[in-house]
């Protein structure tokens, strides 16, 4: 019985010094696997003090003269973005490995530029939706890249977003005399602020009230949450099926006839639209560099019901209050180097094969 007793004790011991092993082991791995995720998360240097967006709006930054905006494989990987010495070291959306970066400024709307990219055999999708915020429009952009991924391989890059907003300048005064209800057009000197909304109103004492935010997930009054937008992905590598929107067929197979399709997509297919304007610059909605150019909305431009707030999670999900976040209003892009013609424009971004987001996506 004693014989017994000391046997069950030695078993009892050796559990508890495999389960002791097990914990310190596990701690470790996970440990450095912390530590492996931080530093890709915060980047190299952590002495960045640029952001694409801006430096895209100064048409005398190096990103601009300098070409840093075209991200090439050879200075842009995974091997050599760390290293303090990479020029794309200095911009801090870079650094923090963020989804999408900035590429160039369009006079274009997504919807027409999907036309190009169909005559010119170029994969794309095109949808119009709702934008609540900045990272919900991340969500989206990845839920619809996503599922376009091949098996065991990922997509060939470069992808591109373009993307344009529809601002909201609406100006009203409920006075019995004169009463005043009416959107106002986008114009360069009106822009300054660069924010997409921008709703006037006054109160019981006639005093001027000036909004410049949308509402956000606790406002419960019934200003509006998201603006309109048109958005197009663009696969260069991949040609275009009409028939079948998740085929995935690459155009080439060496590494030579890459590098001459992505010349020819940004040099020839996309260089009638690159423009430097400054309706460009306005802010996606609650974006705080983000930009998504000025979009023309009418009566009769298309409806939606795709709000990238219902990606969010909420739990229970998100739902739609069509009067918030589907909003139906006007707006009119002037441009100032026209004589004020009405023009759409876009930001064209690169989507970030580098981010936490599409480093299993994107190649």
């Amino acid at each position: 019985m004693k014989n017994k007793v000391i046997s069950l004790n030695l078993i009892l011991m050796l559990l508890f010094l495999i389960s002791c092993a097990l914990f310190l082991i596990f701690t470790f791995r996970n440990k450095e696997t912390f530590e492996n995720n931080l530093q890709f998360t915060t980047g190299g240097s952590g002495s960045c003090s640029l952001n694409t967006n801006t430096e895209l709006q100064n048409k005398n930054s190096p990103f601009n003269l300098q070409g840093h905006y075209r991200y090439p494989k050879s200075e842009y990987n995974a091997a050599t973005r760390m290293a303090n010495t990479n020029k794309y070291s200095a911009y801090c959306d870079v650094e923090n490995y963020s989804d999408i970066l900035a590429y160039k400024c369009l006079k274009i709307s997504p919807a027409n530029l999907s036309y190009t990219m169909r005559s010119s055999n170029i994969k794309y999708i095109f949808d119009t939706i709702y934008i609540f915020d900045e990272n919900t429009l991340y969500s989206y952009l990845k839920s619809k890249i996503e599922p376009l991924k091949p098996y065991a391989s990922k997509i060939k890059g470069p992808v591109y977003v373009c993307m344009s907003q529809a601002p909201y300048f609406k100006y009203e005064k409920n006075s019995v005399e004169n009463p005043i209800n009416k959107f106002f057009d986008a114009r360069s000197d009106i822009i300054n602020s660069q924010k997409p909304y921008n709703y006037v109103s006054f109160d019981e004492q006639n005093k001027e009230i000036a909004e410049t935010n949308t509402s956000g997930s606790s406002d419960i009054s019934n200003k509006i949450s998201s603006l309109y937008c048109q958005i197009l992905i663009m696969f260069p590598m991949y040609e275009h099926n009409e028939d079948d929107k998740n085929a995935m067929t690459l155009k080439s197979s060496t590494a030579q006839e890459d590098e001459a399709i992505i010349k020819t997509f940004l040099e020839t297919t996309m260089n009638g639209y690159y423009t430097h304007n400054s309706m460009c610059f306005i802010k996606c909605n609650k974006a705080s560099n983000l930009n998504c150019g000025c979009l023309n909305m009418t009566e009769y431009s298309s409806r939606t019901d795709t709000n990238t707030r219902s990606l969010g999670s909420s739990n229970p999900p998100y739902v739609i209050d069509a009067n918030k976040d589907l909003p139906r209003y006007t707006a009119k892009c002037l441009d100032h180097t026209e004589n004020d013609a009405v023009a759409d424009f876009s930001l064209m971004y690169f989507v970030n094969p580098l981010s936490i987001g599409y480093q299993n996506i994107i190649e």
